[in-house]
């Protein structure tokens, strides 16, 4: 996973024109102080590594489906700054444009502050307090956990089952600034009724320090949904690499999703644009995964569960069944 927020701006600016100027919740596009979050273009800050073209607004037409790799902690950036890019998303959505994020990998942590510390960008003053990250956090994206093949038991010899990763701990967790959406809250309810947690949470946008407390129990909740995320095989400068994480996993589920569209193109319907309000409708349609956790800030974070949890989403694609759902919507 990368932190940044300018390459995402940039993308932004360039499938929608009005994304470069007009004003929401206090924050504009191309600002013309060199000091803000997004200055002009070419972009002085961020030492090269940020998008170093001119200014494009609306010169590209998005695809149906874009899988973003990028995250931030939610606490790195102004509310405001993020709840404009979350709106962007739902605008997709609205257009047939499904946004898929990866969900990070800090387990319960957001990416480590300033290059890299202990406590992989927790809150609070003893680094307790869960730190979710954005985009995955904003209710229109589709935000992807990551899992991993594990041997069955003795008795199911040559068998394999899907887990939470251990090499890297999935993302996951509560926002801070979006409140629980109406399709999500009967699974976020059920998961914190049945979940054995050594943590309790609060309620609200505002981090609670000294509470007991470690994450906003009244938050959008993430991942919606998981993939495989761990030892893949891929092409990398030439060669060939081996690697995992979520900014895998989500890939994966934009593949996935393409092919649902191109079913219903056929079909001669629409693309799903935004898709969880179906998703947490049909848990038939995935692979529950029921072992795994996501550690951090001191805990041992969420852990999986039957039926959604932060850890694993509603679980893993069951294409057939995934595709028939689609298709049999108008």
């Amino acid at each position: 996973m990368a932190m940044h927020s300018r390459p995402v701006t940039a993308f932004f600016d360039a499938i929608d024109g009005s994304y470069c100027t007009l004003n929401a919740y206090g924050q504009t596009g191309n600002c013309q102080d060199a000091a803000c979050i997004d200055p002009v273009y070419p972009n002085p800050n961020g030492g090269g590594q940020s998008y170093q073209g001119q200014l494009m607004c609306g010169t590209f037409k998005p695809t149906n489906v874009i899988s973003i790799s990028y995250e931030n902690a939610e606490n790195s950036l102004p509310a405001n700054y993020l709840r404009r890019q979350c709106l962007e998303l739902m605008k997709l959505g609205l257009q047939g444009v499904t946004v898929v994020v990866a969900a990070g990998d800090n387990g319960v942590g957001g990416h480590a502050a300033n290059g890299g510390d202990a406590h992989k960008g927790c809150l609070g003053s003893q680094h307790d307090i869960f730190a979710p990250v954005s985009l995955a956090s904003c209710p229109y994206a589709l935000s992807v956990g990551a899992t991993k093949l594990q041997a069955a038991a003795a008795a199911s010899k040559g068998t394999f089952v899907e887990v939470g990763p251990t090499d890297f701990y999935t993302g996951g967790g509560f926002s801070n600034i979006y409140p629980t959406p109406d399709w999500q809250q009967s699974a976020v309810a059920t998961y914190l009724g049945r979940a054995k947690l050594d943590f309790g949470g609060y309620s609200g946008d505002t981090v609670q320090e000294n509470s007991g407390t470690n994450f906003n129990k009244s938050g959008r909740a993430y991942p919606d949904v998981s993939a495989l995320g761990s030892n893949f095989y891929m092409v990398y400068r030439g060669g060939l690499a081996k690697g995992g994480g979520t900014s895998v996993a989500a890939p994966v589920w934009a593949a996935v999703l393409t092919q649902v569209n191109e079913a219903r193109l056929r079909a001669n319907k629409t693309a799903v644009g935004h898709v969880q309000p179906v998703l947490y409708k049909h848990p038939e349609v995935f692979t529950d995964v029921v072992e795994g956790s996501n550690p951090g800030c001191g805990t041992t974070g969420f852990v999986a569960t039957a039926g959604w949890d932060p850890v694993s989403g509603l679980g893993t694609p069951i294409f057939p069944k995934l595709r028939d759902l689609f298709l049999s919507l108008a």
